[in-house]
């Protein structure tokens, strides 16, 4: 099968960049090469990684175009501090670089748009930095500690937004045969709302992942920290649809298409099933709430969030929950889930009231 255009484009590109620094002093994609070979991550995290490969590259070029330096290359044995703040200010702004300097992207293209970026994204890629500077530390290619003189941009989420079960009920028996396809996808955001897997653990399953009428399988993000295999009971609503796709050629459980079209597709059938209410949400880039309808947010994770979120109502209890959704125990990320929602805050106030 001939491989998609951007892949073809981006190997292309990653063969130039090795070709480029195979010459004096440290070979950062060398060394970046063998930091991901030692690390035991998944297709998603390693896709995060080899963004920040092609950032670095980016703010070579940066720094050849915007200070005369035509012959300056990232060496990872002398990043320092002042390095960490530099880019920093790069990544921050480089929608704003790419449009003073073009020749930046003709020679490092990315096929992903480059816009303003928020904290949350700043210390996500901060922290793959990091762990790439340990990681040279402990092999004895960097001396230095950069990230000790260098604060990390704190994140800060809003509260969870997520469906209801009456949301859900209208989304899975809205007629929409007179559109097929979106039939089909809808199927599959009501299965994964009912399992909560993750859009990368989803689109990998296979219909012998079907075992005594439960969903088993071992996350591909938390692969690292843990092998626990997820079992989650199919309940009426999941045995459904994949009856109805039993059929399906090959060994995938649903007809699925690729995280970005699916994406597409979620926020369609919502509008097209009525679901576009207002909701308030934390815009990351001004750190100020803002009101959206629910349907243009709409993503492969707001079906995670959804499964979570009905459940913790029902039962309050985070380790159980935990159980169902692959999370690693004590994960951070859980907690910004246990949101505490009007329904529960009714009932605590109810208590005042009580004979």
């Amino acid at each position: 099968m001939k491989k998609p255009m951007y892949v073809r484009m981006m190997e292309a590109y990653c063969r130039r960049c090795r070709a480029d620094t195979a010459s004096g002093g440290e070979n950062f994609d060398r060394l970046y090469d063998s930091f991901l070979s030692e690390r035991n991550i998944g297709d998603g995290r390693r896709r995060h990684y080899e963004v920040l490969r092609r950032m670095i590259h980016r703010y070579e070029s940066y720094i050849r175009y915007s200070r005369g330096a035509g012959n300056y290359s990232f060496n990872v044995s002398e990043a320092d501090c002042r390095f960490l703040e530099n880019f920093y200010d790069y990544v921050e702004n480089e929608h704003l670089y790419i449009i003073r300097y073009p020749s930046i992207l003709s020679e490092h293209p990315e096929p992903h748009g480059i816009g303003p970026r928020g904290k949350n994204y700043m210390n996500a890629v901060f922290k793959e930095l990091r762990a790439f500077f340990n990681w040279a530390r402990r092999n004895r290619i960097m001396e230095s500690a950069p990230f000790e003189g260098f604060t990390l941009p704190s994140e800060r989420y809003g509260s969870p937004i997520y469906l209801s079960l009456n949301d859900l009920n209208m989304i899975y028996t809205a007629d929409l045969s007179a559109k097929p396809s979106l039939a089909v996808q809808r199927d599959i955001f009501v299965f994964q709302c009912n399992v909560g897997c993750r859009v990368g653990d989803l689109v990998r399953l296979k219909k012998r992942d079907i075992i005594n009428g439960a969903l088993e399988y071992i996350p591909t993000k938390t692969i690292k920290e843990t092998t626990r295999t997820v079992v989650v009971p199919l309940n009426k609503v999941a045995r459904e649809i994949v009856g109805r796709y039993t059929s399906l050629p090959g060994e995938s459980l649903l007809p699925f298409v690729s995280p970005s079209n699916y994406n597409l597709y979620i926020k369609e059938i919502l509008k097209a099933t009525g679901i576009t209410y207002l909701v308030t949400e934390l815009d990351t880039l001004t750190r100020r709430e803002k009101k959206v309808p629910i349907n243009e947010i709409a993503s492969s994770h707001l079906a995670r969030r959804t499964f979570i979120g009905n459940i913790y109502r029902k039962v309050k209890d985070p380790n159980l929950v935990s159980e169902l959704t692959g999370h690693v125990e004590g994960s951070r990320a859980f907690s910004r889930y246990r949101t505490i929602d009007l329904d529960m805050k009714r009932e605590l106030v109810g208590i005042l009231a009580e004979d």
